[in-house]
C-alpha cells in the first residue's frame, strides 16, 4: 500500500514541486528497507501539495486522479465500486466530487482515506471510511497543516522534534490503545472514523456523516436474520475477494477467522496460515483448531511457528514505522509473520478476520441488557477496564501521575457517551467498533506496509448494518453470532472454539428465558471469581496463556535496548521512573510475576517497549536531508 500526505497553507506558500518529491524520495517507509525501488508522486494543488510514495509495480495502488480544471483526486487504501486499474472510474468518481463538493466520497464502501482538491476553489476535502480502517493523522504548524496516512512521515514533513503526549501513553499502557482523535505526540490528532474534513483558507471544518447507531428489530425471526446476515458477509467477502485477486487469510481457531474461511468463494486463490502461538510446541490448540477448520473446507493451509528472537530491535523499529507505535508491539508480531509468509510466497494481499466489534461485547452481568441500567452499567465498566490496567501506569513518575492520571478515566469515559445505543450491551458493542476496532485496525502494520494489503469483509457495510439491528439478548456472549455459524456453517458444528475448547452450541432461544440469563450470570461470576483467586495461590496457572510474554523475554537485545534507553534518553526519564522500569524488567527476566498473570505483565513489558522505540523514532529531528524552506516548521508555532 502507498502512503500518503501533504501539506495545506492557508497564505498559499507553495514549495517547488521537484525540489519536495526529490526530498520524499529520501524518506524510507521501513528501516530495514533498501528504499532504490520506490516512485514518489507529488501533485501540486492550489494552496499546497498532495503526495504519494509507493513501491514500483505494486499493483493494488489506488491511482490518483486529475482533470483540466485542477481537481484531484488521491487515495489510500481501497474502495468499491472501482478496481485497481479502472481509470474511467476513478475520473467519473472525481467528477462526482465535484458535483458535490467532496460529499459523493461519504457514499462509498471500503477502507480509505480520500483527498480530493477542488481546483476552482482551492478548498482539500479529507474523507474516510465509516469505520476509520486507514489511519490518517494531522498536525497544525502556524498557517500550515500537514497530513499523512503514517504518523513516521508526519514526523518527517515536520522536520522538528514533537513532543510526547503523556495522557496518549497512560491510555496505551492503561488500555492498549489511544482513545478518539488523541496520540502519543501532541499537537498530533487522528481522523476518527467516518469523518470528512475541509480545509479552506476561511478555516478548517470537520464533521462526522455516520456513527454506529443500534436501530433495534425487538423480535426478530432468527433462522431468517441469519441467513440474512450470513449472505451480507459472504458478499462483502467475496467482493473483497474478487478485488484482492489472491492471497491469504490468518486463521485461528477462534469464531471470526473461520466465518471468513467458510465464506470464501469456491476456488478464490486463497490459502489459510496458521501462526504457532507457543515457542515451545507446534501442536496447540489453536493449530488443531484451525487445520482441521481448513481440512473440512478443502483450503490450502499454512502452519509455522514464530522463529525464536522473533521481536528483534530490527523488527520492532519496522513496527514501529509502520504503526507509529500505537499498539504495543507484541500485539502485531503475528501480523508480521502473516505479512513474511505472503512476501515468502509470492503474494502481495491478505483477508483479514479484524475483531468483529458488532458481533457482541464481553459484559459481566444480564444487567448490561436492561435499558433501565444502561448509563449504571456503562459507567462501571468504564471503571473496571482502568482498574485491570492499574498495574501499566506504574512505571510512570509520581509526579507525572498526580498530573495526568486524573484525565485518564475523563477520557475513557468521553469516548463511552459518544456512542449510542437502547443498552449498555449495545453502547459497549458501538464502543468496540468506533473505537477499540478502528483502533486496532487502522494502526495495523499492513495499512501502511509497501508490499501487502488488507480487505477485511467484517467492515461490509451492508452486514454491519444488518447487525445494528440485533437485540441485546443476541448480543449477550456473542450468542447470534454463534449461531449464525453454527447455522450458517454446519459442516464446522463439530469444530470446538479454540478459546474454550468447546463445540460451539448455537444456542440461541434459551437466552430469553430469564432463569438461564441469571444462571449463567451467576456461573459467569463464580468461574471469574474461581479463576482469579487460583491464580493468585498457584504459580503455574499464572502462568497459563504465557505466549505474549515468552515472545517479549524471547527477545533479550531488545529488553537489553530498552534498559539502556530508559537509563540514558532525557525525554524518557522525564515521565518514566527509571528505577522502577528497569527493576520491572529485570523481574520479568527473572521469571518473577509482578500483575495477576504472565498476560498482564507481557502488556506492561510490550508497552514499555513500544514507548522506548517510539521516543527513538519520534524524539529527535528527522536526520538525514533537509525539507525545502518553507516547509520546515517548529510546532510552537501552533
Amino acid at each position: 500500500m502507498s502512503i500518503t500526505g501533504g501539506y495545506f497553507s492557508s497564505k498559499g506558500q507553495q514549495l517547488p514541486t521537484e525540489g519536495l518529491r526529490e526530498w520524499v524520495s529520501d524518506y524510507r517507509i521501513l528501516p530495514s528497507d533498501a528504499g532504490t525501488d520506490f516512485l514518489t508522486d507529488a501533485l501540486q494543488i492550489r494552496f499546497g501539495h498532495l503526495i504519494s510514495k509507493y513501491r514500483i509495480g505494486y499493483r493494488h495502488r489506488t491511482p490518483t486522479t486529475a482533470d483540466q480544471n485542477g481537481n484531484v483526486l488521491m487515495i489510500s487504501g481501497y474502495l468499491f465500486p472501482p478496481g485497481a486499474h479502472d481509470a474511467d472510474a476513478y475520473r467519473r468518481l472525481l467528477s462526482r466530487c465535484v458535483e458535490t463538493g467532496g460529499k459523493a466520497l461519504e457514499t462509498c464502501e471500503g477502507e480509505f482515506v480520500a483527498l480530493f482538491a477542488e481546483g476552482r476553489a482551492g478548498t482539500l476535502h479529507i474523507v474516510n471510511d465509516r469505520f476509520g480502517a486507514c489511519p490518517f493523522y494531522f498536525l497544525q504548524a502556524g498557517d500550515r497543516t500537514l497530513f499523512s496516512s503514517s504518523l513516521p512521515f508526519l514526523s518527517f514533513l515536520a522536520e522538528s522534534r514533537l513532543e510526547s503526549d503523556v495522557l496518549g501513553w497512560l491510555q496505551i499502557f492503561a488500555l492498549k490503545r489511544t482513545l478518539g482523535s488523541r496520540t502519543h505526540l501532541r499537537d498530533v490528532r487522528r481522523l476518527l472514523p467516518a469523518s470528512h474534513v475541509t480545509l479552506s483558507p476561511e478555516g478548517d471544518r470537520e464533521h462526522q456523516y455516520w456513527r454506529p447507531r443500534h436501530e433495534v428489530d425487538e423480535d426478530p425471526d432468527p433462522e431468517n436474520t441469519s441467513k440474512r446476515v450470513f449472505d451480507a458477509f459472504r458478499e462483502a467477502t467475496k467482493r473483497r475477494a474478487e478485488r484482492l485477486g489472491k492471497g491469504i487469510i490468518a486463521l485461528s481457531g477462534g469464531l471470526d477467522s473461520r466465518l471468513l474461511a467458510g465464506a470464501l468463494p469456491v476456488d478464490s486463490g486463497f490459502s489459510a496460515f496458521t501462526f504457532v502461538d507457543s515457542l515451545d510446541t507446534t501442536d496447540t490448540r489453536e493449530v488443531r483448531t484451525a487445520a482441521e477448520i481448513t481440512r473440512i473446507l478443502g483450503i490450502p493451509h499454512l502452519i509455522k511457528p514464530v522463529p525464536r528472537g522473533a521481536l528483534s530491535p530490527q523488527l520492532t523499529r519496522d513496527i514501529i514505522a509502520l504503526t507509529g507505535g500505537l499498539i504495543p508491539v507484541q500485539h502485531t508480531v503475528k501480523t508480521m509473520q502473516c505479512l513474511a509468509a505472503i512476501k515468502e510466497h509470492g503474494m502481495d494481499s491478505q483477508m483479514g478476520a479484524a475483531p468483529a466489534g458488532l458481533r457482541g461485547r464481553s459484559v459481566p452481568s444480564v444487567e448490561y441488557l436492561d435499558p433501565t441500567k444502561t448509563d449504571q452499567c456503562v459507567r462501571a465498566h468504564s471503571k473496571s477496564q482502568l482498574e485491570k490496567g492499574a498495574l501499566r501506569s506504574r512505571l510512570f513518575r509520581r509526579d507525572v501521575l498526580r498530573e495526568h492520571y486524573p484525565e485518564l478515566a475523563p477520557s475513557l469515559i468521553e469516548t463511552y457517551e459518544a456512542v449510542e445505543g437502547p443498552t449498555a450491551i449495545h453502547r459497549l458493542t458501538a464502543w468496540s467498533a468506533a473505537y477499540a476496532q478502528s483502533s486496532f485496525t487502522f494502526i495495523c502494520p499492513t495499512q501502511n506496509h509497501p508490499d501487502v494489503t488488507e480487505a477485511q469483509p467484517h467492515l461490509g457495510y451492508d452486514y454491519t448494518d444488518l447487525m445494528l439491528r440485533l437485540p441485546a439478548a443476541w448480543l449477550y456472549e456473542r450468542a447470534f453470532y454463534k449461531f449464525m455459524i453454527v447455522q450458517s456453517l454446519p459442516q464446522l458444528r463439530e469444530v470446538i472454539y479454540a478459546n474454550t475448547g468447546e463445540r460451539l452450541s448455537g444456542d440461541l432461544i434459551d437466552i430469553h428465558w430469564e432463569g438461564s440469563l441469571r444462571w449463567r450470570e451467576s456461573y459467569s461470576r463464580l468461574r471469574g471469581f474461581v479463576g482469579r483467586s487460583l491464580r493468585a495461590r498457584v504459580p503455574s496457572l499464572r502462568r497459563m496463556n504465557s505466549f505474549l510474554f515468552d515472545l517479549v523475554i524471547d527477545s533479550p537485545e531488545l529488553l537489553s535496548n530498552v534498559t539502556e534507553m530508559v537509563r540514558s534518553r532525557p525525554s524518557l526519564s522525564e515521565i518514566l521512573d527509571v528505577e522502577k522500569c528497569t527493576q520491572f524488567v529485570q523481574d520479568c527476566r527473572d521469571g518473577r510475576i509482578r500483575g495477576d498473570s504472565l498476560g498482564e505483565d507481557a502488556q506492561v513489558l510490550g508497552a514499555l517497549s513500544t514507548m522506548c522505540y517510539a521516543f527513538e523514532c519520534f524524539d529527535r529531528p528527522t536526520t538525514g536531508a533537509r525539507a525545502p524552506a518553507p516547509l520546515q516548521v517548529s510546532v510552537a508555532e501552533g
